[in-house]
C-alpha cells in the first residue's frame, strides 16, 4: 500500500516535473523572444537617438544662423531707423524749400504770362510781315516762270543754231586741212623753184646753158602731179644740165647721205598726211 502510494506520488512528481520542464521551456522561449524584441527595440532606440542627435546638431546650427541673422537684422533696423530719421529731416527741409519754390514759380508764371502776351503781339506782326513777303515772292515767282519759259524757247533756238554751227565747224576744219595741204605743197614747190632759179643764175654766169631748155624743164616740173616719177626725172635732168655737185643734189632732195657718210640716191617720196597736217597747222 505504501509502495503504491509512493509510485503514485512518483508518477505525479514526474508529471509535475514534465509540466515544470515544459513550462520552463516555454518561459525560456518567451524570454528569448522578449530578449530579441528588447534588443531590436534597443537598436531602434539607438538609431532614434542618433537621429535625434543629428537633428539636435542641425537645430543648433540653425539656431546659430538665426542668431546671426537676428543680429544682422537688428543692425539693419538700426541703420534704417537712422536713415528714416535723416529722410524725415530732409523731407521737412524739402517741404520748406518747395514752399519757397512754389512762391517763386507763381511769380515766374505771372512774368511768363506778361512775356507771352508781348511775344504774341510780336509774332502776329512778324506773321503779317512774312505773309506780305510771301505774296511778293509769289508775284516774283510768276515773273520768273515767265522768264524761264522765254529762256527755254531761246535755249531751244540756240541749240538748233548750235547744231548748224557744229556742222559749219566741221566744214571749216575740212577746208582748213585742205588749205594747209595746199599751202604745204605750194611751199615745197616754191622751195624747189627758188633753188632751181638760184642754181640757174649761178650756173648761167659760169657756162653757156640753154635757158629755153631749163625753162621748159622747170615748167614741166611744176606741171607734173606731185609725187609723180616724172618730177624726179625732170629734177635730175636739171641737175645734170646745171652740173650740180653731190652736196647741191642733196640740198634739192635728189640724193640723201647714207649712214657711213657716202651719198646715196633717193627716189621721189610722198609726204604723209600727218606731215601735211603739221605744215598746215604751222602756217
Amino acid at each position: 500500500m505504501r509502495v503504491n502510494d509512493l509510485s503514485a506520488e512518483l508518477d505525479m512528481t514526474k508529471t509535475q516535473l514534465d509540466e515544470m520542464r515544459s513550462a520552463m521551456v516555454t518561459r525560456d522561449q518567451e524570454a528569448n523572444q522578449q530578449l530579441d524584441a528588447k534588443e531590436k527595440t534597443v537598436v531602434q532606440l539607438q538609431r532614434h537617438v542618433e537621429t535625434l542627435q543629428g537633428e539636435r546638431d542641425e537645430l543648433e546650427m540653425h539656431a546659430m544662423d538665426l542668431d546671426a541673422r537676428c543680429h544682422q537684422i537688428q543692425e539693419e533696423y538700426e541703420a534704417n531707423l537712422a536713415e528714416l530719421t535723416r529722410c524725415k529731416k530732409q523731407m521737412e527741409m524739402d517741404m520748406e524749400s518747395s514752399a519757397s519754390e512754389r512762391a517763386s514759380l507763381l511769380n515766374l508764371q505771372s512774368v511768363l504770362e506778361e512775356f507771352q502776351t508781348s511775344k504774341d503781339a510780336e509774332v502776329q506782326a512778324a506773321v503779317e510781315h512774312i505773309e506780305r513777303q510771301l505774296d511778293h515772292a509769289k508775284k516774283s515767282w510768276t515773273e520768273y516762270e515767265q522768264r524761264a519759259t522765254i529762256a527755254e524757247s531761246t535755249l531751244e533756238k540756240f541749240q538748233q543754231d548750235m547744231a548748224k554751227t557744229q556742222q559749219y565747224e566741221r566744214e571749216v576744219k575740212e577746208k582748213t586741212l585742205l588749205i594747209g595741204k595746199l599751202r604745204h605743197e605750194a611751199i615745197i614747190l616754191n622751195e624747189h623753184l627758188v633753188e632751181a632759179m638760184r642754181r640757174l643764175k649761178e650756173e648761167t654766169s659760169e657756162s653757156n646753158v640753154d635757158r629755153q631748155l631749163v625753162t621748159n624743164l622747170v615748167v614741166g616740173f611744176f606741171n607734173a602731179p606731185r609725187g609723180d616719177r616724172k618730177r624726179f626725172d625732170i629734177l635730175s635732168i636739171i641737175a645734170n644740165v646745171l652740173q650740180m655737185t653731190e652736196e647741191q643734189k642733196e640740198q634739192v632732195g635728189l640724193i640723201r647721205m647714207k649712214a657711213n657718210g657716202q651719198p646715196g640716191w633717193q627716189g621721189p617720196k610722198h609726204e604723209s598726211p600727218k606731215e601735211v597736217r603739221k605744215v598746215g597747222d604751222r602756217d
